[in-house]
């Protein structure tokens, strides 16, 4: 899961930020791509709940993607910019190898 995270990391984060410092950056911007390929409007309150991160905390993550450009505000929720589509293509075979994980890890 690290790698897959690596790889989302150098893909759509500016070159010169520090894994380590961007990955609840990765993990709330994951949560919005995730909900929006399920349907749902991705809000500030969806995301947090999910996460269970505070309110402010994923307000400030998603004004940083916002500013990133890898996220549009869209009323009170977020949708992926152009620049996210183009990754999303294999977006349900990743997800698929993550639940697959997940489910591995809690045998």
């Amino acid at each position: 899961m690290i790698t897959l995270l690596r790889v989302a990391h150098v893909s759509r984060f500016p070159n010169r930020r520090s894994f380590g410092k961007d990955l609840q950056l990765i993990v709330v911007y994951g949560a919005v791509i995730l909900a929006f390929l399920e349907g749902r409007t991705p809000t500030i309150a969806s995301i947090a709940r999910y996460l269970q991160l505070p309110h402010e905390t994923t307000r400030r993550y998603l004004t940083t993607i916002v500013d990133l450009g890898l996220l549009t505000k869209n009323g009170r929720g977020y949708k992926p910019t152009e620049r996210s589509r183009k990754g999303m293509t294999g977006a349900d075979k990743i997800e698929r190898l993550l639940r697959q994980a997940a489910s591995n890890l809690y045998l």
